[in-house]
């Protein structure tokens, strides 16, 4: 899987289609039609333009979702955010497969979530993403001097593939959240990644 994949340039979106009829192979990372190769003359599905060649960039995007600490009277964070790149999304498929081939319940790998603005005041001691059989993972740490951890919720591994496939480079998706609960979390997090304006005075 290629890192980099053609975007719009007009939008970011990656909805695009070759000459009004061939469709980029993501896992490929190339546009097919038959035996055939294109990688000019787009049209956007998000926004509707047409006839230009795509910008080519590394595709990441932001996953946001409500957090919780693992004692009913631990301190949670606002949410947990992290980004989602090809290296994440190879990780979580290699760990999955390695489950399924040894029965195991659960694995982790090294992870560094963010848990809001004061992130770097809970003095964190190493975070994990945890990958269980039953086809979910969450981010998981522990501040220093405490005894439980504070978790993501549960996401499941195939809506983070399928949302790899559909989402615009630079985006920012909330999962594990719903309605009301979704737009606050979303508002929340623009708030506190907005930087403030510098004084040049």
């Amino acid at each position: 899987m290629k890192k980099e994949r053609p975007v719009c340039p007009h939008c970011g979106s990656n909805q695009l289609v070759a000459d009004g009829s061939l469709e980029f192979d993501g896992a490929a990372g190339e546009w097919r039609a038959g035996s055939e190769i294109y990688n000019e003359s787009c049209l956007c599905r998000n926004c509707g333009r047409s006839e230009f060649n795509p910008e080519w960039k590394e595709h990441k995007f932001t996953v946001l979702t409500p957090a919780h600490a693992t004692l009913d009277l631990g301190d949670p964070p606002p949410y947990c955010s992290f980004d989602v790149d090809v290296d994440l999304i190879e990780k979580i498929k290699s760990v999955r497969e390695a489950i399924q081939s040894l029965a195991l319940a659960e694995a982790s790998i090294s992870f560094g979530g963010w848990w809001g603005p004061e992130t770097d005041e809970y003095r964190l001691q190493g975070g994990a993403l945890v990958i269980a059989s039953s086809g979910s993972f969450w981010a998981s740490d522990m501040r220093k001097h405490e005894s439980y951890y504070i978790e993501s919720e549960v996401i499941e591994v195939d809506d983070l593939l399928a949302l790899w496939e559909t989402a615009t480079t630079g985006s920012v998706h909330v999962l594990a959240a719903h309605g009301d609960e979704a737009v606050e979390l979303l508002a929340e997090y623009r708030t506190d990644t907005i930087e403030p304006p510098v004084d040049d005075h």
